[in-house]
C-alpha cells in the first residue's frame, strides 16, 4: 500500500486525470445528494453554505462505511463549524431542509433567524440524538428550574439517567454502542477498578477495626450469600444484617432503576419499600431527606448499564461512614459514563 502511494506521489502528473475523476466523481454524488434533498429549495441550500453549514453522510470510524438506519437508509450529519446540528435519515434531512425555507421565505433577517433556528437544534437532544433514542426507545424530558433538568426515560417511563445538558450527551453518546460493545466496555473498566481503584472498598482499613475486634468482619461486593452480580468494590451488607433497617434482610434487596440523582434514588426506594411495608414512609422518613434518621440508602455495585437497574441497601450511616471510600452505582456512572453525580 505504501509502495502504491508512493508511486502515486512520485508520478502525479501522469495521475492526475485519474485524480481529478476521483474529486469529479465525488461532486457529482454531493450534487445527486443535494438536488434529491434540495430539490426546489436552491436557495436554501446556498444560505445554508453562507452560514458555514456543511451536510455529509454519516461515516463509522471502524469502517470507513456510510452508517444506515435500517430501511430508512443512510444516515446524514448537518454540521456549523465542527459542531452537530442534527443527525438524521435522508427524511429528517428534507424536513430539516423545508423547515429552513420556511423561515428563509418569512421576512425579516433572514440569516439572523435561520442562525437562531440552528443554534435551538443544536442544543436540542431529542433532535441531535433522535437515532439512538428512537432505537432504544428513550425520552429525552426538560424540566424548568432545576441545576439537573433533564432526564432520559426508559419504554416504561421511568428515570434511567439525570443530569445536565453536558452529562445526558456524554450518556446519549455511549449508548449509541451497542449492547454486546457497552458491556464489553463496562465489564474492562470495572475490572480495572477493582484491581487498582483508590475508591474501591478495602475490608481492612483502620476504620473497621473495632468492628473486627468483636468478631464481625464487613464484607465486600461480589462473595456468596450476597447480591448476586457485586463486583467487589462496595461493602454488601447482606452479610452483616444487623446493620440494615430492622436487621430485615429485604433492606439489602431493594431493587431500583438509578436516576444518578441521590435525593430521587432515595425516594424511588422509599416507595419500593412501601409494596412490602406499607406506611413505611409516613412513619419513619421525618426528616426530608428521603431516609430515616440515623440511616443511609447505600448504592451497591451491580449497577447495569443498559438498563440503570441497581440494588440499594438501608444501612446505619455510622457503619456507612466508617467504610468509606466505596465505589457504588454512582461513582461507576461517573468512571463509566464521565458524569459527576450529583446528591441534590
Amino acid at each position: 500500500m505504501i509502495d502504491v502511494v508512493a508511486d502515486f506521489i512520485k508520478n502525479i502528473p501522469k495521475h492526475l486525470d485519474t485524480l481529478k475523476g476521483w474529486i469529479d466523481e465525488f461532486i457529482n454524488s454531493l450534487k445527486g445528494f443535494e438536488n434529491q434533498i434540495f430539490k426546489g429549495l436552491e436557495a436554501t441550500l446556498d444560505l445554508l453554505y453562507d452560514l458555514g453549514v456543511v451536510i455529509a453522510q454519516k461515516i463509522d470510524p471502524n469502517t470507513g462505511e456510510v452508517l444506515v438506519q435500517g430501511v430508512d437508509g443512510a444516515i446524514y450529519t448537518v454540521k456549523q463549524n465542527g459542531k452537530t446540528i442534527l443527525e438524521g435519515t435522508e427524511d429528517a434531512i428534507r424536513k430539516f431542509a423545508q423547515r429552513i425555507d420556511e423561515i428563509r421565505t418569512s421576512g425579516g433577517n433572514t440569516k439572523k433567524k435561520v442562525q437562531h433556528y440552528l443554534d435551538k437544534l443544536a442544543e436540542d437532544l431529542s433532535i441531535k440524538y433522535s437515532n439512538v433514542l428512537n432505537e432504544r426507545g428513550l425520552k429525552v424530558v426538560r424540566e424548568k428550574g432545576a441545576s439537573t433538568n433533564i432526564s432520559v426515560l426508559d419504554t416504561e417511563g421511568d428515570i434511567i439517567m439525570k443530569g445536565k445538558q453536558d452529562d445526558i450527551e456524554k450518556y446519549l453518546k455511549k449508548m449509541e454502542k451497542s449492547n454486546e460493545e457497552i458491556i464489553s466496555e463496562f465489564d474492562r473498566v470495572l475490572k480495572i477498578a477493582v484491581k487498582s481503584d483508590s475508591k474501591r472498598f478495602n475490608p481492612l482499613k483502620k476504620a473497621l477495626i473495632k468492628y473486627r475486634n468483636k468478631g464481625i468482619n464487613i464484607l465486600k461486593s461480589g462473595l456468596k450469600g450476597g447480591i448476586e452480580k457485586g463486583r467487589g468494590l462496595v461493602p454488601d451488607f447482606l452479610h452483616t444484617p444487623q446493620y440494615l433497617f430492622n436487621a430485615d434482610k429485604r433492606f439489602g434487596k431493594i431493587k431500583i432503576k438509578v436516576t444518578g440523582i441521590d435525593s430521587d434514588d432515595f425516594r424511588l426506594c422509599n416507595e419500593a419499600v412501601e409494596k412490602f411495608m406499607p406506611g413505611f414512609t409516613k412513619k419513619y422518613v421525618l426528616n426530608g431527606k428521603n431516609k430515616p434518621n440515623r440511616y443511609t440508602w447505600h448504592h451497591m455495585d451491580d449497577y447495569d448499564p443498559i438498563t440503570g437497574e441497581c440494588t440499594m441497601q438501608l444501612v446505619k450511616t455510622k457503619i456507612h461512614t466508617a467504610c468509606f471510600p466505596h465505589k457504588g452505582a454512582p461513582g461507576i456512572i461517573e468512571l463509566f459514563f464521565g458524569i459527576a453525580r450529583s446528591k441534590s
